[in-house]
């Protein structure tokens, strides 16, 4: 298991957040939830995340719009994003293009979630840096 990471949780659905906020607390993580675009933003440029987990349609700033902002300030340029989201494949392909990490479609299996959070953060501490954009 990977030591404990400081994740954001993105969802405008509060039962998803309940659930993702437990299914990565469980493995040791301190996560932080955010219900919007603009929250996510505020929080990302203030506190340094080892990962952002991200719905991508979101009330007031839209996840599209949330990996514009972040990619394009220094603090938010290196934090993973791992998109979870109901969208189409063209918004699954607007987030990678927009600098998402890895889109993974909702409904999402728990244990799909944590390999793909366990692998992002083992590959950052290993010193290797982002995987390839949507692997």
């Amino acid at each position: 298991m990977s030591a404990a990471a400081r994740i954001l949780v993105v969802d405008d659905n509060d039962d998803a957040r309940a659930i993702w906020h437990e299914l990565l607390s469980v493995d040791g993580h301190r996560v932080v939830t955010a219900a919007d675009g603009e929250e996510a933003i505020a929080y990302a440029l203030r506190v340094p995340f080892d990962l952002i987990l991200l719905d991508l349609c979101l009330p007031k700033v839209d996840g599209i719009r949330v990996i514009k902002e972040l990619r394009s300030s220094p603090m938010g340029r290196s934090m993973p994003i791992i998109t979870v989201s109901a969208g189409d494949e063209l918004m699954h392909a607007q987030a990678l293009a927009a600098g998402a990490d890895l889109a993974l479609e909702k409904p999402c299996a728990p244990h799909e979630l944590q390999a793909a959070v366990r692998t992002f953060l083992d590959g950052a501490r290993r010193g290797r840096g982002k995987k390839a954009r949507g692997q």
